[in-house]
């Protein structure tokens, strides 16, 4: 992960991870060389030897610390013509103060706790990036690509669309595709976060870095790799890595305001402690280079970002990604949820709710009959026809010949009887029962089909099923006091039926795209921040117009390109996780910052009386820069 050390890289080429690539001492082997000659000067009783000892652990433990406090502080300064100094240098400047004093046991204590904390820094800092690039290690690497009967295995990167790729037990499948032979079950939870395989079979889509469970699976590759959603998946954590929110961006313009301000007051206080407190000149030099060390803001300026990438690595696990560190933050903020409601409330495939036969007809007829509506359904790909397929269970398929009938309909022949499926206008006759049921069913909002010979004998209902997690996500909202709205292209009565199954409090119905966008301004006018969640083409201009876009994950490429936030699960209740994710790093984020202006001012206070020094004054600033960070690691542990 880390090359990239702010935008700061114009003074030194090729680091680690905390931009100590030019020390070419490990700063962990230093501190400790620092710590024995620490020790060691304890038993030298000759003080210039003593002092020079104490000089070398300066120099060993804290090279990395001096060299961001003095030379980084120096060539910022000139490259931007202006004074622009960073926290490290009132440490560096504290330990020359002490030095001046004489003072060299206290400045080695300063440099060594200021370098030991700063590796335990770096080590909290790399752990909320490692869970976040720990995504990107799980790249395809090859693929078995089928040519003329025969496979060979070629890199992943070179597939092109319409290849036919192999995927065995065990293997990755290399890009986006759909399973053109076999069926097998796929560990997804690469992409959605979800630890439950999915069975497979032809025709459905599979997803590039995901895991093929148990058989062999041929797999059309429908996408270039490089645009797999699995790739799209890692370039948005790596850029959302840079995305840091306002917060963060705030603290970062203060620092070297602030560290010019206390450099500043610093003589100021030296002559209050010299005049107002009549202490001697070395005693209010001394107290001074206390006040520049307790002054400094390390702690502040850890509030933020650790905490931020945790939250996003916690729900990066979850399947949930965000785009950048604000989006998370404003998350917080939202008033207002829109929803669409196909594929987002909706499963957007339709269940089968009723089946009605014809009264005169036998047990045998009617098994008859269903037998031959889902031989005729089974050679169509409409959505409704897979879920008739789905609802009857038949032993056996007939093989037939399928006529395409106008308006979505299927006909047959059958020892010259013609078998019709479709709407009313296929039919000449239909008995009175089945007209009475088809306007309740209707009313109730259903898509309604017919099936007979040319006369109607049998019926089915079927309408959008609600996602489960859509309920738990809506009363949530309402929980935290969220307005809920519905925006549709689908009809009032359709819509206010599902409004009311999952209890949202404003529904908007046939709405074409551009009134989707026309709402959410109208929202934002009154100054409520929005979030809008939606999966397919026609949301996108909504989206972008959104605070904050949401994407289900089963939505469209574009839809995912112009929304912040993606559910790689088509699951809302994971969209009321991050809200909970992101109301606790405002938590934290305040409790950050409260806490480590407290310990600024704690320590200003003991300066004034007296109270401490050096030693204990480095301890506590440091002490307290650790609790900011693991508070914010807290962020990394699932919430309740």
């Amino acid at each position: 992960m880390g090359h990239h050390h702010d935008n700061q890289n114009h003074d030194h080429q090729g680091h680690g991870n905390h931009s100590h690539g030019h020390h070419k001492l490990n700063p962990i082997y230093g501190l400790i060389i620092g710590f024995i000659l620490y020790i060691v000067s304890f038993w030298i009783k000759d003080t210039l030897v003593q002092n020079t000892i104490l000089t070398l652990a300066i120099l060993i433990s804290g090279h990395h610390v001096i060299y961001e406090g003095l030379v980084e502080t120096l060539l910022h300064s000139i490259h931007h013509k202006r004074f622009i100094p960073n926290i490290h240098l009132l440490m560096v400047l504290g330990a020359i103060g002490a030095i001046i004093i004489n003072a060299f046991d206290e400045a080695a204590l300063l440099i060594l706790i200021f370098a030991f904390s700063h590796i335990l820094e770096d080590y909290a800092d790399s752990k909320s990036h490692k869970e976040l690039s720990n995504l990107i290690k799980l790249k395809p690497k090859m693929a078995r690509l089928v040519k003329e009967g025969s496979t060979e295995i070629i890199d992943a990167e070179s597939l092109k669309l319409d290849d036919i790729v192999l995927v065995l037990d065990g293997d990755q499948i290399p890009s986006d595709g759909v399973v053109v032979f076999g069926h097998s079950s796929v560990n997804e939870s690469s992409i959605t976060g979800e630890s439950m395989p999915k069975d497979k079979s032809i025709g459905d889509t599979v997803y590039g870095s995901t895991i093929n469970h148990n058989g062999q699976i041929q797999v059309r590759i429908t996408k270039d790799p490089k645009d797999s959603i699995y790739n799209k998946i890692t370039e948005l954590v790596t850029s959302a890595q840079k995305d840091i929110s306002k917060k963060a961006k705030l603290i970062k313009k203060f620092e070297p305001i602030y560290v010019t301000i206390i450099l500043l007051l610093a003589p100021v206080f030296f002559l209050v402690m010299r005049f107002l407190f009549d202490l001697n000149l070395m005693d209010s030099f001394y107290r001074t280079m206390i006040f520049i060390i307790g002054s400094s803001p390390c702690a502040l300026a850890v509030t933020d970002i650790p905490a931020t990438l945790s939250g996003m690595s916690n729900l990066a696990k979850k399947g949930v990604l965000i785009k950048g560190g604000s989006y998370l933050s404003n998350l917080a903020d939202v008033d207002i949820v829109a929803l669409d409601k196909t594929g987002t409330i909706t499963t957007g495939q339709p269940v089968v709710t009723d089946v009605y036969y014809d009264a005169s007809l036998t047990l045998k007829e009617k098994n008859e009959l269903t037998q031959i509506l889902v031989s005729m359904e089974s050679y169509s790909t409409h959505p409704i026809a897979k879920s008739i397929v789905a609802h009857f269970k038949v032993d056996s398929i007939r093989s037939l010949t399928i006529q395409n009938e106008v308006g979505s309909g299927l006909s047959t022949i059958i020892d010259e009887t013609p078998y019709i499926i479709g709407n009313e206008s296929l039919f000449s006759i239909m008995p009175e029962a089945f007209k009475v049921l088809k306007e309740q069913y209707l009313n109730e909002s259903k898509t309604v089909f017919f099936f007979g010979n040319p006369i109607v004998k049998m019926m089915i209902a079927l309408e959008d099923s609600i996602k489960e997690d859509s309920k738990d996500a809506i009363s949530y909202f309402k929980q935290k006091n969220i307005k809920t709205v519905m925006l549709t292209g689908d009809t009032y009565s359709v819509s206010k039926k599902v409004g009311e199954m999952v209890g949202i409090d404003e529904i908007k119905s046939q709405l074409s795209p551009i009134d989707k966008n026309d709402l959410i301004k109208a929202y934002q006018k009154e100054s409520k921040t929005v979030l809008m969640t939606g999966d397919g083409i026609n949301d996108s201009v909504a989206l972008m117009s959104a605070d904050i876009g949401v994407s289900m994950g089963r939505g469209t490429d574009i839809a995912m390109d112009v929304s912040d936030i993606i559910l790689l699960k088509d699951d809302l209740s994971k969209l009321s996780y991050a809200h909970k994710v992101s109301l606790k790093l405002r938590r934290i984020v305040w409790q950050n910052i409260l806490f480590s202006m407290g310990v600024v001012l704690l320590l200003l206070v003991l300066n004034l009386f007296e109270l401490n020094n050096i030693g204990f004054t480095v301890f506590i600033h440091e002490g307290s820069t650790l609790v900011v960070i693991l508070n914010a690691l807290r962020l990394l542990k699932t919430i309740k």
